[in-house]
């Protein structure tokens, strides 16, 4: 199935090169395939045609987990928060991304620091959801 998506998508991007929509949608066929650069590589071109893009930028920031570059994957969901500061998903992600980090560190100052963004962003996470 994402075989064939990535090839729909490939053959719209041929006929409209400035569709970001076509580049993100074929990153997303590509992070079903957990084939992450290639993804990374289309959210990427997404973001350049549409530089508001903020899905694009969350998904580039999950793939970007997946390739364990975590500095690139907290700028990601910062800039998909700051495009779009009410969707509840993206402070899931961050809250999610800190228990990742939390289980990985041994220094106890930056699992506190973790545990801490952790907690805010389950905070606002909380109340987005009751608003929806």
């Amino acid at each position: 199935e994402s075989d064939n998506a990535i090839a729909d998508y490939t053959k719209a991007i041929e006929i409209d090169p400035k569709d970001a929509s076509a580049y993100y949608n074929r990153g997303v066929a590509y992070s079903e395939k957990a084939e992450s650069d290639n993804a990374i590589a289309d959210y990427t071109k997404a973001i350049e045609i549409d530089p508001k893009y903020a899905s694009a930028y969350f998904n580039r920031g999950i793939a970007y987990v997946g390739n364990a570059e975590y500095d690139k994957a907290i700028e990601n969901f910062n800039k998909a928060i700051k495009l779009n500061p009410t969707e509840a998903i993206y402070y899931l992600a961050k809250l999610k991304f800190y228990e990742i980090l939390t289980e990985q560190e041994e220094d106890v100052d930056k699992i506190n620091e973790y545990r801490k963004l952790a907690n805010e962003n389950k905070a606002i996470y909380d109340e987005l959801s009751k608003v929806k």
